[in-house]
Formats: C-alpha cells, structure tokens, sequence
C-alpha cells in the first residue's frame, strides 16, 4: 500500500516531447490515515531571509453554500519553536505548512484551518496540465479512485489520461 499518489500529465506533443515524453507533476495527494489530503510539491524552497514563504496553488476547488468559489493554496512558512500557542498542524519537509483559501473573485485570502467563515456545497479537484490538457473530477469521487490505487499497490503514479478513464468507468 501507498501513502502517496502523484497525478501527472504526458501527453504526446511539444510540451511534453514529442519522441520522448516528459511528465508533468500536477497534484500530489498524501494519505494521512483517515482521508486524502493534497500535498505541496516536494520542490518547496524557502529563500535566504527569514520571513520568507512561498504559496503553492492547489488544483482544489470548493464552492460554498452561498454560491462563493475558493481555490486553496499552501503557504509554506519557515518552522519555528514556539514557547506559546499550538503547534503547527501540518509540517512539510522541515516547514510548516498552512491551508490558505483564495476567493476566486476578488483574490482575497481566508485561512483555511478556521473554516468558521464558511460553509462548504461541494469541493472538485480542476486539474490542469499546461499542455492544455484539463480534467475536473469531484472530491469524493477522486478519493474514492485513490483508495483504489492505494489498495492495489500496483503503483503510486497516475497519469492524468488514466484517471480520466477511471472517472468515465466509475461513476
């Protein structure tokens, strides 16, 4: 069993090579024992200063009960001991690791981990490749397609072609 799957594209044409094809990462979900969870890329730097923090956009959409859409982010900060407070829920390759909801109409951001502002309809997952390539797959039914890949132990790689098919053939 895996704990870890990657979707990726491939595509044949230019963007992925046309006689030798190069995959292109577009969303990494961790199994964190009870659910699915997405995953900033494990390319994640920090510049030199400490302030410094990068924000990695997710493909994780959720629209709320009043009609509002969010896309989520991760802003990965540098971790720090604290004497006072909570410990960081989620920590990252050394950083800790914050779910940050972007409101699609007006770029405002809401931290996510509160989620008392709120209330959520669905959520979809908008994955999209640069080659052009986009597949939207709702959340339950995308979990339910990783729970799959994760019993089977087979691999923990996706192609994005492969899970276009498995949400054609598993409703």
């Amino acid at each position: 069993m895996f704990d870890r799957v990657q979707i990726y594209c491939d595509e044949l044409g230019v963007t992925h090579g046309t006689t030798h094809r190069r995959k292109q990462w577009i969303e990494t979900f961790k199994w964190d024992g009870k659910a699915w969870e997405s995953t900033p890329p494990p390319r994640s730097r920090l510049s030199g200063g400490d302030e410094a923090e990068v924000l990695h956009r997710t493909s994780e959409v959720a629209v709320t009960t009043e009609g509002e859409a969010f896309g989520y982010a991760y802003r990965v900060l540098r971790l720090k001991t604290r004497r006072f407070g909570q410990p960081p829920s989620r920590i990252f390759n050394g950083y800790e690791v914050l779910k940050v909801a972007i409101n699609l109409r007006n770029g405002e951001e809401l931290q996510a981990e509160l989620g008392d502002d709120y209330r959520i309809d669905h959520r979809t997952y908008e994955m999209r490749c640069p080659c052009g390539k986009t597949l939207p797959v709702r959340r339950e039914r995308l979990h339910r397609i990783l729970d799959q890949v994760r019993t089977s132990g087979a691999t923990d790689e996706l192609s994005l072609s492969l899970l276009e098919r498995a949400v054609q053939h598993h409703p």
